[in-house]
């Protein structure tokens, strides 16, 4: 019971800076009226790339979960070894084509967030074109491929 009086002390300080900070608010929004919003509008928000970054970076945790539990329903299946039912060799396959896919839209999604964050640096208006943000390259190797992105941030 002792805490009551310093909570009711504790909100009527907190409503008491509320009261501060919205007299303050418009003051502040009258001396930035007359101020002109071209920084607001020299940086474009570019929510595209963030979106499809997510949603690949989603999908490639997703096709690591579908590919450890299809790896997980594999090693149950030296039980059955010789005489496995169909339903349960169907499960797995379908798992892995699951991972399949995921694994591919994350790589598809990546690529075009990386695309569309790289095309959307000129769209400004100032077009710097000994400058680019970001740059991907891609070799073919004696196993398989190499890519890197590199660029200036």
């Amino acid at each position: 019971m002792a805490k009551l009086p310093v909570a009711r002390q504790r909100a009527k300080v907190a409503e008491a800076a509320a009261d501060k900070k919205s007299a303050a608010e418009p003051e502040a929004s009258a001396a930035t009226e007359g101020t002109s919003e071209e920084p607001a509008a020299a940086k474009p928000r570019r929510i595209l790339p963030w979106v499809l970054t997510g949603v690949g970076v989603a999908s490639l945790g997703a096709g690591a979960v579908f590919t450890l539990w299809g790896r997980k329903d594999n090693k149950d299946l030296s039980n059955c070894s010789p005489n496995c039912a169909d339903a349960t060799l169907s499960h797995i396959r379908k798992v892995y084509q699951a991972a399949d896919i995921a694994i591919g839209v994350g790589v598809a999604a990546l690529a075009a967030a990386y695309w569309s964050y790289a095309f959307s640096q000129g769209s400004s208006g100032e077009s710097k074109s000994s400058e680019t943000a970001l740059r991907l390259d891609v070799a073919p190797t004696s196993s398989g491929g190499f890519a890197a992105v590199s660029g200036r941030f």
